[in-house]
């Protein structure tokens, strides 16, 4: 797209698009970012009923890719068994750019090479990614009644037989802001001996809000921080090595995780219960313990 362009599309089908190496934009763009569709340089997208389906990108956003300052407003839509090389199989939010997403599916989408093998690469964000590269600015995505389903971050061996990060089943957050309401992460899976996260990755000082979210069944577990935050919540908790940690008010996180110290992560009992944040005092209701938080 052009400098500060618009596009509004509704009740539209992108399906077996592709951005590869040779195609450079299946639905039509500059690089192998978007593989039915590409918004750059402070561009605007409004997406309503719109499905993709079975796209696939050679690098980031095998449906969809936003970058440089630009924002897309989804709601109705769909990503079903959409696949990247790299960086969100589904869709990809880079560069200081904006997604807010509503009432949207992504299912089944995650990561492949050209010819159908596992990358030979770490991988992020099976469904989405939310990226900010250093001194570029905050890239944010406010999700919100959408359901990521069986959607995977899984990648191949190194040469020499060891295996690379695989981060975020569903949704992989680096250095950027997730609000993440009213939503689900079901039955998803970071695989591999270094599979972290199989709904939610995030690192690199990111924050999640997480307001009435569930997320069960995924593998290995559902929530990985590293050097993150969770936030709204009334009460600050510390928990984990790398200082405090807000938990977020209505909602149940299950195999909760956060690195540590010394480059391993701590893992709690299953069934984090998070009360509300008016409840006094606001604490995690564990299996085998109770953590109050701090005032």
């Amino acid at each position: 797209f052009a400098l500060n362009a618009v596009l509004d599309i509704a009740r539209s089908l992108f399906t077996s698009c592709s951005a590869t190496l040779k195609t450079e934009g299946g639905g039509g763009s500059s690089d192998t970012r978007g593989g039915g569709l590409e918004a750059v340089d402070k561009s605007t997208v409004s997406l309503r009923n719109t499905d993709f389906n079975e796209c696939y990108a050679e690098y980031g956003g095998g449906g969809v890719a936003i970058s440089s300052y630009s924002t897309i407003t989804m709601d109705s839509g769909s990503f079903i068994g959409c696949m990247a090389f790299a960086q969100g199989g589904g869709a990809i939010v880079e560069d200081a750019s904006e997604a807010i997403i509503t009432n949207t599916t992504f299912s089944k989408c995650g990561f492949r090479d050209r010819d159908g093998s596992l990358p030979v690469h770490d991988v992020m964000g099976g469904g989405l990614a939310v990226i900010s590269a250093a001194g570029n600015g905050l890239s944010t995505a406010r999700v919100s009644t959408s359901t990521f389903s069986s959607c995977s971050a899984k990648g191949g061996q190194t040469i020499l037989g060891g295996h690379h990060h695989a981060d975020g089943g569903a949704i992989a957050v680096s250095g950027g802001s997730l609000d993440f309401v009213a939503s689900e992460c079901i039955s998803n899976t970071a695989s591999g001996r270094k599979g972290r996260g199989g709904a939610i990755f995030i690192q690199d000082s990111s924050t999640l809000s997480a307001l009435g979210a569930t997320m069960r069944e995924n593998e290995p577990q559902d929530l990985f921080l590293d050097q993150s935050s969770i936030y709204d919540c009334a009460s600050t908790c510390g928990v984990g090595s790398h200082g405090n940690c807000s938990i977020a008010s209505g909602g149940s996180f299950f195999n909760y995780s956060i690195l540590n110290d010394d480059g391993d992560f701590d893992r709690f009992p299953d069934g984090i219960n998070v009360y509300d944040a008016d409840t006094t005092p606001c604490y995690i209701n564990c299996v085998e313990e109770c953590v109050e938080c701090s005032t």
